[in-house]
């Protein structure tokens, strides 16, 4: 449980649990997820779910341009990686628009 104490929250109404009791900072758990890694680019359509620039084999212009091209989870917050490939991936598309347009 992310709230030591508290136990689960099944309704909106259940939060008033949150603000009736104090809770202390040691009993407070803060976890996040970052899902990786589920259309990994690759320049192997037999490896990976999309090509190098995020397109994904044998859909015509579909685009991933977040944390699904990495391989695997990376370890770290992806919030700097996955602007990067985004951008790169919008230069691709700017730079190729006529692939994109027809």
């Amino acid at each position: 449980m992310p709230f030591g104490g508290v136990g689960e929250l099944t309704s909106p109404d259940d939060v008033k649990k949150l603000t009736a009791h104090p809770i202390k900072k040691s009993r407070m758990e803060v976890v996040t997820v970052h899902l990786m890694g589920t259309a990994r680019m690759g320049g192997d359509r037999a490896r990976a779910v999309s090509d190098p620039h995020g397109l994904v084999y044998d859909a015509e212009r579909l685009m991933v341009a977040d944390a699904s091209l990495f391989p695997t989870p990376i370890g770290v917050n992806p919030a700097e990686t996955i602007s990067a490939l985004a951008t790169r991936n919008a230069h691709y598309v700017i730079e190729n628009r006529r692939r994109f347009l027809t």
